[in-house]
């Protein structure tokens, strides 16, 4: 925006592009298709009969004090996608009063095969306009904000037509502020109509629908004092979502706390105000994670309600990968046997059926950048985790010697059979990220240990990595 500011005369799709998003030899059709792409809702600029990108003026924004436009469409399902048909709109002043109405056919821009197309329509489909067309005599037609029972890609397009434009306008869901503002019980046009003492019917048509639908609307206007729906100049507002603080006060940390956390993998364990562990986590950003539980919602799931009326305290340990932190999330488990984990909590812990014959060596960070940790996995029989030097990978030769060249390893026992199919689940979701291979294929310890060193000597910031 700074930029076509300071440049008063407009500037192209070509110089835009080449300016921000594409290198110098990209083509003028790639500049006009990715300028055009980026700014084609963006209500800030407009672009001028000479092609030329400008600052829009600003234009006054449509509100609920200028009454509202109801918009529905008919659509048929084709190949493709949803096609639009046919178009109605019809205004609603502030009072409630249902005034002029507006709409037409739609040309179908192609064939329509196997689509059932409405009896009303079958016939007329010829005579009807382009959809561009379409949106421009809808768009035309508005009053103060867009409204309909739910989102559809026709009211969507015409809205942003409007503000491309420069002229703005704001959507208004009947069903999103009947369910926040009069009851979550209602769910659909025949739940609302009943609430309003409106007639239901069903609606063939789009000028049915929309006639409908604006009757919904006049009744909520008339009625919005016995709803408690306040001026309707506030509807497009409050129909959007206010989320529930977090109430810090009856905790023993506060939002400071939350937000100095690491942005490292790790697990947290929550307790409650007698010091009794009810929840443990694992996390790949611990401040990420557990932040999450202390943004303002609209509505919690059942877990993490119960997770906070109980909490009291959090205790947090930083892991170098995601994979410890699972692993140290299971032993965390097993150890305090937290009540909300056992109610709730099922792990992911399957694992390829090829993992019984895979040796692999897993390089990630440890939690200091100047060591790494090592884990060795030996099929579905053992699983060996080190932490080492990155200097210093012969310090691992004996432990590699006897683990994958000695004689194979003991069964696991149960705890260490549930650890096996963990990682075996996380590598296997994660071997494109994970800096690995396959002892196998390495050909032999000197090989293995050549390969070890190779990665242990890489940045462990600079991704994945490849050595052959």
């Amino acid at each position: 925006m700074a930029y076509v500011a300071e440049r008063p005369g407009g500037v192209t799709s070509v110089e835009l592009a080449r300016v921000f998003l594409a290198p110098a030899a990209a083509s003028e059709a790639l500049c006009e298709r990715l300028i055009a792409g980026v700014l084609e809702s963006e209500s800030r600029v407009i672009r001028t009969p000479d092609g030329v990108w400008v600052l829009a003026r600003p234009a006054p924004v449509a509100d609920a004090d200028d009454g509202f436009t109801v918009i529905e469409c008919c659509e048929v399902v084709a190949s493709g996608g949803r096609v639009p048909l046919e178009w109605a709109a019809v205004r609603v002043d502030p009072r409630g009063h249902i005034g002029e109405r507006r709409g037409g056919v739609i040309r179908p821009e192609r064939a329509l095969p196997g689509a059932l197309v409405p009896p009303h329509l079958r016939g007329r489909l010829r005579e009807g306009v382009s959809l561009a067309d379409a949106f421009s005599a809808a768009a035309e037609f508005v009053t103060g904000a867009v409204v309909s029972v739910h989102p559809g890609s026709f009211q969507d397009g015409v809205v942003r037509l409007l503000r491309s434009s420069g002229r703005r306008t704001e959507q208004l869901y009947l069903g999103r502020l009947a369910r926040r503002a009069i009851g979550r019980d209602i769910r659909t046009m025949e739940d609302l109509a009943g609430r309003l003492g409106v007639a239901m019917r069903e609606p063939q048509s789009a000028a049915e629908r929309a006639d409908f639908i604006a009757e919904l609307l006049a009744a909520m206007i008339s009625q919005k004092e016995k709803l408690g729906l306040g001026d309707p100049s506030g509807w497009v507002e409050r129909q959007r979502p206010v989320g529930e603080n977090v109430d810090f006060s009856r905790f023993d940390f506060d939002r400071d706390f939350i937000e100095g956390l690491p942005q490292s993998p790790g697990v947290y364990t929550m307790y409650d105000a007698s010091g009794k562990p009810i929840y443990v986590g694992k996390a790949a950003n611990l401040r990420r994670r557990v932040g999450d539980y202390f943004r303002a919602r609209v509505q919690r799931d059942d877990k993490e309600q119960r997770i906070l009326e109980d909490l009291y305290a959090i205790d947090v340990e930083e892991t170098g990968s995601e994979l410890a932190a699972i692993l140290l999330e299971q032993q965390r488990i097993k150890e305090l046997k937290p009540a909300i984990n056992i109610q709730f909590d099922v792990h992911d812990r399957t694992a390829s059926q090829r993992a019984p014959t895979r040796r692999w060596v897993v390089v990630l960070p440890a939690v200091t950048p100047e060591e790494a940790e090592v884990f060795l996995f030996h099929g579905n029989r053992a699983l060996r985790r080190v932490v080492i030097p990155r200097d210093d990978p012969g310090r691992l030769r004996p432990i590699i010697e006897e683990f994958f060249f000695g004689p194979p390893p003991p069964p696991p026992s149960p705890e260490e059979e549930e650890a096996l199919r963990l990682a075996w689940s996380w590598l296997e979701r994660h071997r494109d990220a994970a800096n690995a291979f396959d002892v196998e294929l390495a050909g032999g310890l000197d090989e293995t240990m050549r390969l070890l060193a190779r990665y242990l000597s890489e940045h462990p910031s600079s991704g994945r990595v490849f050595h052959v």
